[in-house]
């Protein structure tokens, strides 16, 4: 967690919060496309397809956005601070886990980070998007706006529902090329890693404080305690298999054992429509 502290303001927002009738169980059909809807131009480079369950490549894709958004609070030298990959508890021993979190004098930007490589297609009332790779291979994932939705919904119980705004941004890997995805409101915003620093510039420009001194130092502190207690809750979320979600297929995620290689007898989370979906989450 970094923090950053200056009498400079920036400017106001609605409060409107995300609510799940806001989407609707349509989805993408495979159908829906061909290779003829895509071109070389459509992905953005040329690197092979990596599992995102690779919490090294993810985790590098974090610090990526994380590295942006510090560099933003220097610049304007504002009150912010920044926390990555934070666990919050919610019901029954439950987390859920938050990427990365900005918290400003204008409200709390929760932020998910999608490393992914190829065509994203996808539209904001989608359950599943899909990613489409090189060479016509694709891949459906849970709609990230969603899934950002419920860590905002988490983290309004957590901080006992903050009279202020709360903004979802959605930010995409530079490797990867946006179909029909791209959006922006004032709560919610999807875009690419390399738009990030000039987009959040603008929008904290032109929205007003709404937080006190006093308001922003008790939301700092009630995440700050989620900062230190990281890493027990990082083990207690990954023990939670009942609760774990296949983000690319929806299905649920079952504890195996590796039986070969260099992880053999290690754990880890695989998807239960194994081999349809080969999505893997490593514990460790």
């Amino acid at each position: 967690m970094v923090c950053y502290d200056d009498d400079d303001d920036f400017d106001d927002f609605d409060d409107d919060d995300f609510d799940d009738n806001d989407f609707d169980d349509t989805d993408f059909d495979d159908n829906d496309f061909d290779d003829n809807d895509f071109d070389d131009n459509d992905f953005r480079s040329s690197e092979p397809y990596f599992e995102e369950t690779s919490r090294e490549i993810g985790e590098y894709g974090e610090d990526l956005t994380a590295s942006i958004l510090l560099s933003l609070s220097e610049e304007f030298g504002r009150k912010s601070c920044v926390f990555q990959n934070i666990y919050v508890p919610y019901h029954s021993g439950a987390t859920t886990e938050v990427d990365l979190i900005l918290l400003t004098v204008k409200g709390l930007f929760v932020i998910e980070s999608k490393n992914y490589s190829g065509a994203i297609i996808g539209r904001y009332t989608e359950k599943y998007w899909t990613q489409k790779l090189y060479g016509g291979e694709t891949h459906r994932f849970y709609n990230p706006i969603r899934q950002n939705n419920t860590h905002i919904n988490t983290l309004k119980k957590y901080l006992n529902n903050p009279p202020m705004p709360f903004f979802s941004w959605i930010v995409f890997s530079d490797r990867c090329s946006l179909r029909y995805v791209k959006f922006r409101d004032n709560d919610c915003v999807v875009l690419h890693r390399d738009e990030l620093f000039y987009e959040l510039e603008i929008f904290l420009r032109n929205h007003p404080d709404v937080l006190s001194d006093r308001q922003f130092i008790d939301l700092e502190s009630k995440l700050v305690v989620l900062q230190e207690s990281r890493e027990a809750l990082r083990k207690r979320h990954y023990q939670r298999e009942t609760d774990a979600i296949c983000p690319r297929c929806g299905a649920q995620l079952v504890l195996r054992t590796a039986k070969q290689g260099e992880r053999a007898g290690k754990q880890f989370y695989g998807c239960s429509a194994f081999p349809k979906c080969r999505y893997v989450q490593s514990i460790d």
